[in-house]
């Protein structure tokens, strides 16, 4: 299985990199990399219209993997390019700075590069998106080597068990290393995430961004929701169907979450999210 990797932070990004090392360790075939040469978190599913794109081919000397960094593309951009370059059977993005669950993958670069894979060419190909619940900016990456590897296996599983169906995007996201880890699930996507008022700062505004899960949002019945385990100390993995347009239903609807023990064992955890 030939394996693509993304990012939207940027090909010198700590979490790319480790993304790349844990892909190795998944032993699955062949593993390369193509990443924008800077930091394109936020663009979404943004392609670069008009013009062109310089690249440069590192190779391995430097990066776990073979590289290709495309400067002034989008996440998007090195999905297409890594797509009609080298065939892959698998897109992952990540490892993202900061959690993505929500409304966030319709923004996130990192959701958006694996949701494009799910949506090329006749059948699709199945993309992961990996991201880390973490605030501030920095992140700790000192747990997500052996935590992560399991959830991929999963993801991977998964994917190719409900594929056929439509399952074509899988999000994990793993739990901030500041709270007691409390377990790895596969669980419904919630609609919580990162939101804030809009604040005026003399003749400019910003956005005072936080987080919020599901139960925030008075979705309290079951819990059964990522955001809402997220938030209590577990890493997620939702399933997503593949997107056709903006009125198709891309959730996961699985019933009672299950949980991961070594990426194919799944049993039902507590209950979460309610507070």
């Amino acid at each position: 299985m030939w394996i693509a990797l993304t990012t939207d932070d940027g090909y010198k990004a700590e979490g790319f990199r480790l993304l790349a090392e844990v892909a190795l360790d998944l032993d699955a075939g062949p593993v390369v990399a193509v990443a924008p040469d800077v930091n394109r978190s936020g663009v979404g599913s943004g392609l670069r219209l008009g013009g062109r794109m310089e690249y440069a081919e590192l190779g391995d000397g430097d990066f776990p993997v073979p590289l290709t960094v495309l400067s002034g593309g989008t996440p998007v951009d090195c999905v297409r390019y890594a797509l009609q370059k080298h065939e892959p059977d698998l897109i992952i993005a990540g490892i993202n700075n900061g959690a993505n669950v929500g409304h966030n993958i319709l923004t996130s670069g990192t959701c958006c590069a694996a949701m494009f894979a799910a949506r090329w060419g006749c059948a699709g190909v199945p993309g992961i998106a990996v991201s880390q619940h973490r605030r501030p900016e920095k992140l700790d990456l000192s747990c997500a080597r052996d935590r992560l590897l399991p959830l991929l296996r999963a993801a991977i599983y998964f994917l190719d068990r409900y594929g056929p169906c439509g399952y074509c995007f899988a999000n994990i996201n793993l739990a901030d290393p500041d709270v007691r880890h409390r377990g790895a699930i596969i669980v419904e996507p919630g609609i919580g995430g990162y939101d804030g008022d809009i604040v005026r700062y003399g003749g400019e505004i910003g956005i005072q961004a936080q987080f919020c899960t599901s139960f925030d949002r008075g979705m309290a019945e079951g819990g059964f929701y990522d955001d809402n385990y997220l938030a209590d100390g577990y890493d997620t993995v939702s399933l997503h169907e593949r997107p056709i347009d903006s009125s198709t239903d891309t959730t996961w609807h699985g019933g009672d979450p299950l949980e991961i023990s070594n990426g194919r064992d799944v049993q039902r955890p507590p209950g979460a999210g309610a507070g």
